[in-house]
């Protein structure tokens, strides 16, 4: 007795899509044969459903077996359908060789003829038959004497293309703008064709800068960065390639969101398979691949494996104070500034604590700030506000104008953020990027009434530290 196993549905295939194979048993002797079983041996990367093979037997799963009653006189054939499902593994040709064999057989009158074949060992191992390699010389064939191949087994080979990618850093913050972060790329191979010439495209967005003498092996291409992974991933296999990229301020939206992706491939033997994965298309567009979930390789909510996302978190708030009443002005006036707080981050922020240091020049009446607490020089307030990324909000305070013996400091009104939430109640105050907040207006650099960094939030906290500033009249 003889078998093959052959895939009927046509190329090219879907994770989750319904394969029928074909298993044609033949009778090559000149003795009838009857009650043959025919064992399938289904890998991690097929899946069976009995609603699908009503006539498997599925009791010693994932070996499901199939007993042909019909009798098979000297050079007759019988054919199986088999039906198996498309399934996603972690890649390797392994998982998608599906084998079958004959396990055991009787003759017309019911006598056991399991182990009198003339050139094969019938059983349920298929571990154990010389031969059969998918799409080799031995596949698919009839005329094995035992030592080449065993003709009462034969596999059949799912051919899969699929390459996934994941984007991480194992930078930590809090950050400072200038700093160098390294990003990750993991490149997996989780078909069983083997892939080489990737290319990798990193879409570098706003908030970083790429630096080539950082990164001899990657190439400009425009505002993308490009790397080709020489080494031959086989199936299972996975690789890591790095980029250096450095940390600047940035106001635009997706700020400090950087993709990457695979945008180009072959197999082992030249062939461009950049459009042949099974589950994503390989380009350097990052905004055709569906809603990314980060680190995900398995397809995840639509997710399209071969791109991914990395986004650190920024925590900057910034602050300006802005005198409101015009002058002129009299003693007894009451001045009213406006105090500006900036989510310039993408750190959700919350009870925002400001500090005003009133000087000798104004007094403080908390019947005119009922928001504000404390008592001269130092009052506060917190902004219970929750500010996303780009948000801003407005406080006033408002002072009386009183009579000094004079001086620009009498009459110099600096507030600053002396206390930050995230908005999930944790402490963000010693996180900002670029500035310290805390109570102390002496040791804050920049903010010089009137001048260059009066009203200044994009400061660095070397020329001036943003969380900060005066107001002078």
């Amino acid at each position: 007795l003889a078998q093959i196993k052959e895939i009927v549905t046509p190329s090219p295939y879907q994770y989750g899509d319904l394969l029928e194979y074909k298993i044609t048993v033949v009778n090559q002797g000149n003795i009838d044969a009857n009650n043959i079983t025919v064992t399938d041996h289904l890998p991690a990367g097929l899946s069976f459903d009995a609603a699908d093979n009503p006539d498997w037997d599925a009791t010693a799963a994932p070996d499901y077996a199939y007993t042909i009653t019909t009798l098979l006189e000297p050079g007759d054939t019988f054919c199986i359908p088999y039906f198996a499902t498309l399934e996603m593994t972690t890649g390797d040709n392994s998982n998608y060789t599906n084998i079958s064999e004959i396990t055991s057989s009787e003759d017309g009158d019911g006598n056991d003829t399991s182990n009198d074949d003339a050139d094969s060992t019938p059983d349920s191992d298929d571990a154990n038959d010389n031969g059969g390699e998918p799409n080799g010389d031995t596949d698919n064939q009839f005329d094995g004497d035992g030592t080449d191949d065993e003709d009462d087994h034969d596999p059949a080979i799912v051919e899969v293309f699929d390459l996934a990618l994941k984007k991480t850093t194992s930078a930590t913050g809090p950050f400072a703008y200038g700093d160098t972060i390294t990003f990750d790329f993991t490149v997996y191979n989780q078909g069983n064709i083997p892939s080489t010439n990737i290319e990798i495209t990193e879409q570098t967005p706003c908030g970083y800068a790429f630096d080539a003498a950082l990164n001899p092996d990657w190439t400009l291409v425009g505002t993308d960065a490009k790397r080709i992974i020489t080494d031959t991933l086989q199936g299972g296999d996975s690789i890591i390639v790095s980029i250096d990229l450095i940390l600047q301020a940035c106001d635009d939206d997706g700020a400090w969101k950087n993709i990457g992706e695979i945008s180009g491939s072959e197999d082992d033997e030249g062939n461009d398979t950049t459009d042949d994965d099974i589950d994503s298309d390989a380009d350097d567009d990052p905004s055709n691949d569906g809603d990314m979930e980060d680190n995900e390789t398995a397809g995840t909510n639509g997710d399209e494996d071969d791109s991914d996302f990395e986004l650190i978190e920024i925590v900057d708030l910034a602050q300006k104070k802005e005198l409101v009443t015009a002058g002129p002005y009299a003693y007894g006036d009451t001045l009213t500034y406006a105090i500006t707080v900036y989510n310039q981050g993408n750190v959700k922020s919350t009870n925002i604590e400001l500090t005003d240091h009133v000087p000798v020049g104004l007094t403080f009446d908390a019947a005119l700030n009922s928001n504000w607490s404390g008592v001269a020089p130092t009052v506060t307030t917190t902004v219970t506000d929750t500010l996303c990324s780009g948000d801003s909000a407005v406080v006033n305070i408002q002072l009386i104008l009183a009579q000094t013996t004079g001086g620009i400091d009498d009459y110099t009104n600096i507030s600053e953020i002396s206390a930050t939430e995230d908005d999930e109640g944790n402490d963000t105050s010693g996180d900002d990027i670029d500035s310290d907040p805390d109570g102390d207006p002496t040791d804050d650099e920049g903010g010089e009434p009137n001048g260059d960094s009066d009203n200044q939030t994009d400061g660095d906290g070397t020329d001036d530290e943003d969380d900060h500033d005066p107001s002078y009249h």
